[in-house]
């Protein structure tokens, strides 16, 4: 196009990603050289974030990892309580420690250029324990460190029965031999498990 001023209005659809914008003066005596601009969008959000999403707690070197965006020069990653930084911050690949503590958080990671950030991608990770908080065998629950309180449920969802702070072993044997549904309520999680009762 050809105007008389300095400055243009330009509109760019939204699949646009790179461009170079030419432009040379002119009067009567005749054309400048051509001058060059390279244009640019924000980059695309990542796709899906890749890596473990139930890793155990105090587990190392987890890896986090998002195909590469076209017009991306960088990634910035947000690393969420729950989880530490190892290594990968700004590219494609993130290494990361859980924590101590079981807890579920987000990770995210968004790509980047001279533009700007895109949206974040948001992968959802559940540190946990990892470890089996008690065995079932003998008609009786055996607790490593028992829960606050049991709940002991029929198939048909009926309450059966209520155990508030048991010891490390309780014993199901008194109830009649059939399947139950048993929630065991921890300090910040809880667990639902079906078991089968024996006779005696």
């Amino acid at each position: 196009m050809t105007t008389t001023t300095p400055s243009i209005s330009l509109t760019f659809p939204s699949n646009f990603a790179n461009a170079k914008l030419y432009v040379k003066a002119q009067n009567a005596c005749g054309v400048s050289i051509e001058k060059v601009k390279s244009i640019s969008s924000k980059p695309a959000k990542p796709l899906a974030i890749t890596g473990p999403v139930n890793p155990c707690i105090n587990s190392t070197n987890l890896v986090y990892s998002i195909s590469p965006v076209a017009q991306a020069t960088s990634y910035a990653w947000t690393v969420p309580s729950g989880l530490t930084l190892a290594s990968g911050q700004g590219t494609t690949s993130l290494h990361v420690n859980a924590g101590a503590v079981a807890k579920v958080c987000s990770l995210k990671v968004g790509s980047t250029n001279a533009c700007g950030t895109s949206g974040k991608q948001i992968l959802v990770v559940n540190v946990t324990s990892c470890i089996r908080e008690f065995e079932y065998n003998n008609n009786a629950l055996h607790f490593i460190d028992s829960p606050e309180r049991i709940d002991i449920f029929g198939t048909d969802g009926r309450l059966i029965q209520q155990i508030d702070h048991p010891t490390n072993e309780n014993s199901l044997a008194d109830l009649p031999m059939g399947i139950y549904i048993i929630s065991m309520r921890f300090k910040d999680h809880q667990v639902n498990e079906k078991i089968f009762v024996q006779s005696n």
